[in-house]
């Protein structure tokens, strides 16, 4: 047989592993966090330009949860509710009407995201690795960031 004949098989399975491209976490139907991945046997979340924490785990149960499906592309986390509370929102140094809020999930997942202020009112902007399966969900997110900032907290 030709030394290059499993080359197609191997390169499947590296391009499917989930150690390569990083795991996908589907949160109930309300939202999903992709690439995370395991170095050295340790836990790494996804960062913004290599550098913003976006993206954290808050309790214990969450944690040790990812770790059971480390080995598996996709995991399905099951909630049926998802609270959430606006845990801080801060003015951006970089530029005017925008600011950066950080959103607590059912006291599992914390996630940071920009807020705009433009003509047509608020925008909100998740990081490039969540996102949002139910638009009522999001919808809410939005309007509670904009009660806030309307309110001056």
């Amino acid at each position: 047989m030709h030394k290059f004949a499993y080359f197609p098989v191997v390169l499947g399975m590296l391009l499917l592993s989930p150690a390569l491209w990083g795991l996908k976490v589907q949160v109930g139907s309300f939202f999903e966090i992709d690439k995370i991945t395991y170095k050295k046997g340790r836990l790494v979340l996804p960062t913004t330009r290599r550098k913003y924490h976006n993206i954290r785990v808050l309790d214990r149960e969450t944690f040790l949860w990812i770790a059971t499906c480390k080995d598996q592309t996709i995991c399905k986390q099951a909630l049926e509710k998802m609270p959430f509370q606006i845990v801080q929102i801060r003015r951006a140094a970089t530029r005017p009407n925008m600011w950066i809020a950080d959103v607590s999930f059912a006291q599992k997942w914390l996630v940071t995201f920009l807020v705009f202020k433009n003509e047509n009112g608020y925008a909100l902007e998740a990081p490039k690795v969540f996102k949002f399966l139910d638009l009522q969900l999001q919808t809410q997110v939005l309007d509670a960031l904009r009660a806030d900032l309307e309110n001056g907290k």
